[in-house]
């Protein structure tokens, strides 16, 4: 990632060679979607520069990993986390790791349209090698619980079997829980 001298973004993923470089501007931060996965970073500095003034300048970001997007494995709030992470970096801010967290699922509510939780956010935003979170999704309030492995291996796989939350019924099947909650209460 590096600071521009003028407002513009420019966007590029390993994982998606095929859209090129996406380009946007921090005037123009609106969710479009023939910037398919640029949405994410782009929610992100929406949400920022709102809060932070010294957000003036653009950049060019090269984003590439290993997590299959797609997969529930969090890839979006990866993104959305490392936005914020590169935006402290190169503009000296010192944003709180939990105000980032609060952030990506913002973008994730607000901007790209889905209603997840907080967890997400949470574990990339928060983890800590060899320990558990425990989040009350409620307050926010954790402890960190220690959790190590060393005679057990964690396997993730790859199915392929995608799970998009922004072109599925995930908002329609959370209201009905919601209502069914309050149901019950």
């Amino acid at each position: 990632a590096r600071k521009r001298q003028d407002n513009q973004l420019r966007f590029y993923s390993e994982k998606f060679p095929q859209l090129g470089i996406i380009q946007s501007n921090l005037d123009e931060l609106v969710y479009k979607k023939e910037d398919d996965w640029a949405n994410y970073p782009k929610g992100v500095l929406k949400y920022l520069k709102e809060k932070y003034p010294q957000l003036t300048f653009g950049m060019d970001i090269l984003f590439c990993g290993d997590i299959p997007n797609g997969a529930g494995l969090s890839s979006s709030a990866s993104i959305e986390l490392l936005m914020g992470v590169i935006v402290d970096d190169l503009f000296q801010i010192a944003i709180k790791r939990l105000e980032l967290v609060k952030i990506g699922q913002q973008v994730e509510n607000n901007f790209i349209g889905v209603n997840p939780g907080i967890m997400d956010q949470f574990a990339i935003g928060m983890g800590k090698k060899n320990q558990a979170i425990l989040l009350d999704t409620n307050t926010l309030e954790y402890n960190y619980v220690p959790a190590y492995f060393s005679d057990h291996q964690v396997i993730i796989m790859n199915t392929n079997k995608r799970r998009e939350l922004a072109d599925s019924k995930y908002n329609e099947r959370r209201t009905e829980c919601e209502k069914a909650l309050q149901a019950l209460q």
